[in-house]
């Protein structure tokens, strides 16, 4: 600990880090799981490791009012990222888009995240990508976003198991330059509303508030609010959206 103060402080020597060296800290290999100096075994089950992930992969800020980029999931990719996010919604003409669902959250085409993952997954490492999917789509814009899957990752696309043993994952080895997809089954009856429901049970409401300037008690600021079972988050929001 002594040494990681020392050496992330140096520019600006103290008894703590500033938030800028601890994030320096968090993205050196200093604050990695394991010895990048000892040669792994990666011929064990795929369960059986730790997997750097991402949640919420497409937003660039917080979770009320960011951008949404598919830049955010080619930086994700190549920063060494095996595990990503795809938050899936119905969008117009059939195509599915991808925000995070009830918040002022701009939207981006699934079909251009899906390009970038073809492209950008294996830049740095060929070791298996898990595209982890949070479907709210309808029937029609899931066979959608299955067929895009097929049409555009092609034979890099895991559709079928490759071992006959199914009580055992295969190993990272064996998936190399593979795409795995994770995602609830659900049957076909019962559609997207049911699994929309169950994800979004902390939700209670959405919407705008005025909140009074502490300052000029006769000025009110228009807010964006998600309101949850335990909590109540708002931001900011201009009088045009």
């Amino acid at each position: 600990a002594e040494r990681i103060l020392r050496y992330y402080s140096r520019q600006d020597p103290g008894d703590t880090l500033t938030q800028a060296q601890f994030l320096e800290y968090l993205h050196s290999s200093d604050n990695s799981i394991v010895d990048a100096s000892k040669k792994q075994n990666m011929n064990l089950p795929l369960s059986h490791y730790f997997i750097a992930s991402s949640h919420n992969t497409y937003l660039t800020g917080d979770q009320i009012k960011s951008e949404s980029s598919v830049e955010a999931y080619i930086r994700a990719l190549r920063s060494g990222c095996r595990c990503i996010e795809i938050d899936c919604w119905d969008g117009p003409g059939g195509d599915p888009i991808v925000y995070h669902g009830h918040t002022m959250t701009s939207k981006i085409k699934f079909i251009d995240v899906v390009l970038a993952v073809r492209d950008h997954a294996f830049a740095t490492s060929e070791f298996p990508v898990i595209i982890s999917i949070e479907n709210h789509c309808s029937m029609e814009q899931q066979a959608r976003m299955a067929a895009l899957f097929r049409e555009l990752l092609g034979p890099m696309l895991i559709s079928e198991p490759l071992n006959k043993d199914l009580a055992r994952f295969p190993s990272p080895h064996q998936l190399l330059r593979r795409i795995i997809i994770k995602h609830r089954k659900i049957d076909a009856s019962d559609g997207a509303d049911r699994l929309d429901e169950e994800e979004n049970s902390e939700t209670v409401k959405t919407g705008f508030l005025h909140v009074r300037d502490p300052i000029n008690e006769q000025k009110w600021t228009r807010h964006f609010f998600v309101l949850t079972e335990t909590q109540m988050s708002f931001i900011e929001a201009p009088e045009d959206d």
